[in-house]
């Protein structure tokens, strides 16, 4: 089978997060999903999230860093405009050579693989609820990123062979969907 005829792989992260660490929840799930997928030569960094007690690993590059920061404020901005959460998706593409009759050669972008991150807005009523919150979060948070870790590790079959000296080697952009069907889509 070619690889346009293979199914994408989805891999599904929900957190349940109070807005408070919800930045911080995102990039530590987002910069974690690109660490174990960007291939090729890359400068690891291992950050602490500064209010809560987690650690991830992430790729020491100042242009991914802006690329997350700015999905994080565009996903924050569409969670405040929706009542239904919207679904944060980070993709990994391979570029297809294609031939049709009425355009000709062209690329195109295919998605192999696919990172669905879920969130749902905890409300904390009191210290003692916000107490109680932030340790869950940090537990799932840790749980999260470790499930990151263990299926990037264990389900590599479906990645393309690197035919490209572009770093990275496959394009990837992340998603922002409402569930209205309104899609903002970078990268």
């Amino acid at each position: 089978s070619t690889p346009e005829d293979l199914p994408t792989s989805v891999f599904q992260v929900p957190i349940s997060v109070e807005r408070f660490y919800l930045r911080e929840s995102l990039r530590a799930l987002l910069h974690s999903i690109l660490f174990h997928r960007l291939i090729g030569p890359i400068r690891p960094r291992v950050l602490e999230l500064s209010s809560l007690d987690v650690s991830y690993a992430r790729i020491d590059d100042s242009d991914i860093e802006r690329t997350v920061e700015e999905r994080i404020t565009t996903f924050v901005k569409a969670l405040d405009s929706s009542p239904t959460p919207p679904t944060l998706s980070v993709s990994f593409l391979m570029r297809q050579r294609r031939h049709s009759l009425f355009r000709g050669q062209y690329e195109e972008d295919v998605c192999w693989e696919r990172w669905d991150v879920g969130v749902k807005l905890r409300t904390a009523r009191n210290d003692a609820e916000h107490a109680q919150s932030k340790r869950v979060l940090e537990r799932d948070l840790e749980s999260a990123l470790i499930r990151i870790s263990q299926l990037s590790n264990d389900t590599k079959e479906h990645i393309p062979a690197v035919n490209s000296l572009d770093n990275p080697p496959f394009p990837w952009n992340i998603v922002i969907t409402a569930p209205t069907g309104f899609s903002s889509f970078f990268r």
